[in-house]
């Protein structure tokens, strides 16, 4: 029985004349396993970098501690990591908020449109997005969340908490 029934994988014998698979089995897809497009990676973090493709990221965190409250984060960058496949293409519009306990969005509106094209020579593209947010003001200690919502669909929640802190 093939383990990879159902799948979407499976086994299939390279054509004759290839010399060079004639005995050989390769694994290959014969249809996509995964229907939208994938977030990979979202991320708080102190700073992050696209280098050529590649995400570089410093420091993650989900926790703030705080000696006051109000309290204002100086600096800190949301990072993404999204992988676009051929079903993907066209126009989508990305939301990011950071909710309170009261469910209300406290940074600016941040809400970029992506445009997705393959390059026709690959199956999957990635794409490194990074948000930098100056002077976040948290009034209150508790449980927040930064979500990615993506045409109105919730694609990934980064939790974060503020801690400590008295009341000025």
């Amino acid at each position: 029985m093939n383990r990879y029934a159902g799948t979407g994988w499976g086994f299939l014998r390279a054509q004759p004349s290839s010399r060079l698979f004639s005995t050989q089995k390769r694994l290959v897809c014969r249809k996509s396993i995964h229907r939208f497009m994938e977030i990979q990676a979202a991320l708080l973090c102190d700073s992050a970098t696209d280098y050529r493709g590649k995400l570089c990221i410093l420091g993650t965190f989900d926790t703030i501690i705080t000696q006051k409250l109000p309290s204002t984060h100086p600096h800190c960058s949301i990072a993404l990591r999204i992988v676009f496949r051929d079903a993907d293409e066209g126009s989508h519009k990305l939301k990011l908020r950071l909710i309170n306990e009261d469910g209300k969005n406290i940074l600016p509106q941040i809400e970029p449109e992506l445009h997705v094209k393959l390059p026709e020579n690959v199956f999957f593209y990635s794409r490194n997005l990074i948000f930098n947010l100056q002077q976040i003001k948290f009034e209150q200690a508790g449980l927040y969340s930064i979500d990615v919502i993506i045409d109105e669909q919730m694609m990934a929640r980064i939790p974060l908490q503020v801690v400590g802190g008295k009341r000025e």
